[in-house]
């Protein structure tokens, strides 16, 4: 029973903290978007239909347990399941993927129909992101911009790889080829070339009347499709407490995986169980036994830049306090920030609201950053109109800025998996500069494959008469091939005749075709004059 406690009590709080985690992805990922005018569709927000929680390993309806598998291969399994009734549907892991790649998604694939019975890719409208990254759990920031990057692929944008594509001084956009920093104007920003990709792709989704979500069997719908719908209305069961919402467990499913001994949430009405004070679906501040946590309780841990977030602790009125203050008690308030504009993560950046800004290193001594062309790992600040390498500027011989095994040596150096090369190289352990390549072209042309198959099946069901001229010129070709390799082909009968050359075949067709040609033309008759010359 205390086993089966301790399990409940886990399973609580691991289900809680996915929930907000996905819950703030999907609303920074909004604010990219809704920001984004694609060529006059605006406004486009995301909402999470459902969540889908794997406990353990053993579990037999994890498709993921296989610790083998490769980022293209990790996709594939998200893709064999069906997302026919959302407009994509995503995986997250915490798996280190090899060449530190942070995400995988199919190419012009939103809104893309489920193909029943197709072994693989039968939902082409498919993605992954992961949380690990080279050994190291990746930044809040960055992995917000990684979902933002991956759907951009599913919307139909390739890489930012051309001059044409480039940030400049205000840092890549969102499509560039490799991670971002996260904290430079244009890492929240998509390029003209990506807008203009994912616009020609939505704009032809929207001419399609859009699906109805009332009607039977919408995830079987075939053929292209409009999956998008007006946004606003909060969804039950998905697990994010929204619009009216008391709570959202995640659906029955969410709930059972809570324990029904506390059953804090109706998974039906998403309002709160009569004589409960609030539901752990509100916040880490409400515990297993549906109260609100004492104010000692640690909500988050704290980090460099910020100090621990503590729970406010039960209303004074206890369980007569109103339903919005308890919901507002069950919230973990947001982290006091922590020695703002000091140095963090080994002087790779500088506290800043919170957050350790690794692009912000040189305003510390009044002095902006800048992104070298040298393939080197040392920091550069602008000084003047010079980009010069912290080595040379005297205002970083302070102890303040000396970084862990680099006692004696001058400069600051960017910190692993930074960029460098203006963006086209990424820095190592060692503080070497490697020039990085666009990974997952294999998955992203794929995509583009099964998009096009996708489109020339619904070609071949609309039009059945095109379909059969294919298989009729397909079905002669084999004819015409099978007999000239049935010359050719040497044979152990006496009674045949021998194998010919392929220069002795061109000569017999060729004579043939002549044959059949003279055949046709009218023989002359009598008193019939000859054509003029």
């Amino acid at each position: 029973e205390r086993e089966r406690e301790r399990e409940i009590s886990f399973l609580f709080r691991t289900y809680g903290i996915l929930s907000s985690l996905v819950d703030k992805e999907i609303n920074g990922v909004n604010q990219v978007y809704k920001d984004t005018d694609f060529n006059g569709i605006k406004n486009v927000e995301f909402a999470l239909y459902s969540l889908k929680v794997y406990k353990t390993k053993e579990d037999p309806e994890n498709r993921y347990a296989n610790e083998n598998l490769d980022v293209n291969a990790f996709l594939a399994v998200n893709a064999k399941q069906n997302h026919g009734d959302v407009c994509l549907g995503y995986t997250f892991t915490y798996r280190d993927f090899a060449g530190g790649t942070l995400g995988l998604a199919y190419v012009g694939t939103v809104c893309a129909p489920h193909r029943a019975g197709s072994e693989s890719q039968a939902s082409a409208n498919a993605g992954i992101v992961t949380y690990l990254n080279r050994g190291q759990p990746v930044l809040e920031r960055i992995s917000y911009l990684t979902l933002a990057h991956e759907i951009g692929h599913n919307f139909g944008s390739p890489h930012d790889e051309t001059d044409e594509c480039k940030g400049g001084d205000g840092g890549q956009f969102i499509m560039w080829y490799s991670a971002t920093s996260g904290d430079q104007q244009n890492n929240k920003k998509f390029s003209k070339c990506s807008i203009d990709k994912m616009s020609a792709v939505l704009h032809n989704v929207m001419k399609i009347e859009p699906i109805d979500q009332n009607a039977k069997n919408v995830e079987n719908q075939s053929g292209a499709r409009n999956c998008f719908v007006p946004s606003g209305s909060p969804i039950c069961g998905n697990g994010i407490v929204e619009g009216e919402e008391e709570c959202d467990c995640g659906g029955k499913e969410g709930c059972e995986l809570r324990g029904e001994k506390h059953l804090c949430c109706d998974p039906l009405t998403c309002k709160l169980v009569s004589g409960k004070a609030c539901s752990p679906s509100q916040g880490l501040c409400c515990d297993d036994t549906c109260n609100i946590k004492a104010s000692t309780e640690q909500c988050k841990e704290g980090t460099e830049c910020t100090l621990a977030a503590m729970c406010r602790g039960p209303p004074e009125g206890g369980a007569g306090a109103q339903a919005k203050e308890m919901a507002e008690r069950a919230k973990c308030p947001e982290p006091d920030s922590n020695k703002e504009r000091a140095p963090c993560l080994d002087v790779t950046g500088i506290c800043y609201r919170g957050e350790c800004n690794t692009s912000m290193v040189c305003t510390s001594v009044h002095l902006e950053d800048c992104d070298s062309e040298e393939k080197t790992c040392m920091r550069h600040c602008k000084k003047g109109e010079q980009c010069i390498p912290t080595s040379k500027l005297d205002e970083f011989n302070n102890p303040l800025y000396k970084q862990e095994g680099r006692w004696g040596h001058s400069g600051l150096m960017l910190g692993p998996r930074s960029q460098c090369m203006k963006g086209k190289g990424m820095c190592n352990k060692h503080d070497i500069c490697n020039k990085v390549q666009a990974f997952g072209s294999l998955s992203r042309n794929m995509g583009k494959i099964v998009a096009g198959l996708q489109s020339f099946g619904d070609l071949m069901i609309e039009k059945i008469w095109v379909l059969i001229l294919v298989v009729i010129g397909v079905v002669a070709i084999l004819v015409i091939v099978i007999k000239f390799c049935s010359y050719a082909t040497p044979s152990s009968n006496p009674n045949k005749p021998k194998a010919k050359s392929i220069k002795q075949i061109k000569n017999m067709m060729s004579d043939r075709v002549k044959r059949i040609s003279n055949k046709r033309k009218p023989k002359k008759g009598k008193g019939e004059s000859p054509p003029p010359p």
